[in-house]
């Protein structure tokens, strides 16, 4: 293994850790511990052409579970340290960077068009928890 394969797999352990048992409220640091993971999921993004198909599985499964506990993970105090020193100044990430604007997800106003095809079904159920189911594009549903 070369050294920036080496540097790839120790970004995704450091990414995926702990998801792989699930979301633990109990665990140590809970959502403070998810919420650590942001400048993971950074450079995971920059080297996302160079993962091999089981790190490309490894990572939609933790990115699965920062969406599923987008809620608990926006509402922490680190996601917001995090958030506050490195995004919504005068240069914030783009949408697509989907993982610093969780709690637009667990809002239900974060466009699904833009996450990952992988993510959508996840994030959507938010639109519907909020009273009012929405289409993709944020159009209301009506019964």
């Amino acid at each position: 293994m070369s050294l920036r394969e080496k540097a790839t797999q120790d970004v995704v352990d450091a990414y995926s850790s702990g998801t792989e048992r699930g979301w633990h409220q109990d665990r140590v640091g809970g959502a403070e511990f998810f919420s650590s993971r942001l400048e993971e999921r950074d450079e995971l993004e920059h080297r996302l052409s160079s993962l091999t198909e089981e790190q490309l599985e490894v990572v939609h499964n933790a990115d699965a579970a920062l969406i599923e506990h987008a809620r608990e993970i926006s509402q922490s105090p680190v996601y917001d340290e995090k958030r506050a020193g490195n995004f919504r100044g005068k240069n914030p990430p783009p949408k697509e960077y989907w993982w610093w604007w969780l709690d637009e997800i667990a809002e239900g106003v974060y466009p699904l068009n833009v996450l990952p095809e992988y993510l959508r079904d996840e994030a959507a159920r938010f639109r519907t928890t909020r009273g009012t189911a929405k289409t993709q594009e944020g159009h209301e549903l009506r019964p």
